[in-house]
């Protein structure tokens, strides 16, 4: 570890216990509260993470302001929204229980054994999230609740499927419209791509409109923003799944928790880890190093990877030729591919694979 990290460090744990001592010394205000992520499992086993907020924090609102000031103080907000360390939770369901306790940032992570429950297919199971004590607090017990989704063994595939810029449209070619896009706090002001909806719901449901697959997203966006990204994928009718998102804290060596290729690459090996039967269809776009980081997760685990379809996004050039090469790198060593704006290519492939219940397009 660098000196100048090690000193970074010591000032992002000076100022996380300056956080907790003014709270155990004002005793007062809001109650913190519990930001439950959407989780994933097994029947037989949940994984359940969250943070757990200062309640001073503004809550989310169902009708944002609109505006661009307004947009940059819910972007803001989403970044340096004050978390609460030391925290202890109880997690139940049914008979099962277990205990948790955020970290530095706010954060905690907790698995959980259960009874499977009878049933075909995908299923989402409440998990009791109580925030039990808060440091510096005299708040009562107060009970959260996280979904979790369930994916039985037997499950034909997964989908793991990038957010910006491959289900969201942010612009990324014009700078003005990609940073006015990026500050939207407002999801109804955001915009998919055209059959992105089509080929999602065709991948997850069968025919008689059950779902059957499960689609995980992965963003390096912060976990601030898992609620506008919940509410856009519900409001243009895109299978809604876990996500995985980011901490923009320092962790041990690391400066900001990691870089996009080490976030996206540790989500999608703990999805395999904990789906070790289950093949995945990688989508991710042009804009980021997705086409390279799906291709090393290929060659690393062989038969993990069903297919990499990459959203074009970029403008004629050296990236483009090295994406082009690694697609037809995937492609010699058995991986479906695709490349192009509009992925098309991977609805065709994905009908012609009998991975799409009926026509996409």
């Amino acid at each position: 570890m660098s000196r100048l990290l090690r000193i970074a460090n010591r000032i992002d744990d000076g100022l996380d216990a300056l956080r907790l001592l003014l709270r155990q010394r004002r005793m007062r205000g809001a109650p913190a509260r519990v930001h439950c992520h959407l989780g994933f499992g097994t029947p037989a086993r949940l994984l359940v993470s969250g943070h757990v907020v200062d309640g001073s924090a503004t809550e989310p609102s169902a009708q944002p302001a609109t505006g661009l000031l307004a947009d940059i103080r819910a972007l803001a907000t989403r970044y340096v929204e004050s978390q609460v360390m030391g925290a202890r939770l109880t997690l139940r369901h049914g008979a099962a229980q277990t205990s948790a306790m955020s970290d530095s940032d706010g954060f905690f992570s907790a698995e959980l054994a259960v009874e499977p429950t009878p049933g075909d297919g995908l299923a989402w199971r409440q998990v009791t999230v109580t925030l039990e004590h808060v440091p510096g607090s005299r708040q009562a017990p107060s009970d959260f609740s996280a979904e979790v989704m369930t994916v039985p063994a037997g499950t034909r595939f997964g989908v793991i499927s990038d957010l910006d810029d491959t289900v969201m449209d942010t612009g990324i070619h014009d700078f003005r419209r990609h940073w006015r896009k990026v500050l939207r706090s407002d999801p109804r002001l955001r915009q998919t791509f055209p059959g992105l909806p089509e080929l999602y719901r065709a991948l997850a449901f069968d025919g008689g409109g059950v779902q059957r697959q499960p689609i995980f997203y992965v963003s390096s966006a912060s976990w601030g923003f898992q609620e506008p990204y919940t509410r856009f994928l519900e409001l243009h009718g895109i299978p809604r799944g876990p996500l995985f998102l980011k901490d923009y804290g320092l962790q041990g060596e690391q400066w900001f928790a990691g870089d996009h290729a080490r976030h996206k690459t540790r989500a999608i090996e703990r999805l395999f880890e904990v789906y070790a039967d289950m093949p995945f269809i990688l989508v991710g776009d042009s804009g980021q190093d997705d086409a390279a980081i799906y291709r090393d997760l290929a060659a690393r685990h062989r038969g993990r990877v069903l297919a990499v379809w990459i959203r074009d996004v970029s403008a004629e050039g050296a990236r483009k030729e090295g994406i082009r090469d690694l697609i037809e790198a995937l492609r010699s060593e058995g991986v479906s591919a695709t490349f192009d704006a509009a992925l098309l290519a991977a609805a065709k492939e994905a009908e012609r694979a009998g991975w799409a219940a009926g026509r996409v397009r």
